[in-house]
């Protein structure tokens, strides 16, 4: 299992500004592993998983801190391939995020 963490901040951004932001931070990024094998880009695809009364959509809804997201995410474009599968728990505490994670 592998742990990660890091701080989050998230803003808002019209178009302009976003072109302006990336091409600014572009320099000092280092593409990675997937997009280095797709020619820079590829798909991902996220299945998050909720309780019945939806209490993962209304805590993050409502910016409550400790929440859990629980997900299962795929690395793949083509039907024939075999998929990447990472299973992966994110807790967020305010702008400390946690994720674990293993591939499946």
């Amino acid at each position: 299992m592998r742990m990660n963490q890091r701080l989050e901040k998230k803003y808002h951004l019209d178009l302009a500004q976003y072109y302006c932001v990336r091409n600014a931070i572009r320099q000092h990024m280092v593409p990675d592993t997937y997009s280095r094998l797709k020619d820079g880009r590829y798909l991902v695809r996220s299945l998050y998983f909720d309780t019945a009364d939806f209490q993962a959509y209304t805590e993050r809804n409502h910016g409550l801190f400790g929440r859990i997201k629980l997900r299962i995410r795929t690395y793949c474009d083509q039907a024939g391939e075999s998929p990447v599968i990472v299973a992966e728990i994110k807790s967020k505490k305010g702008n400390l995020m946690e994720k674990y994670g293993s591939l499946v």
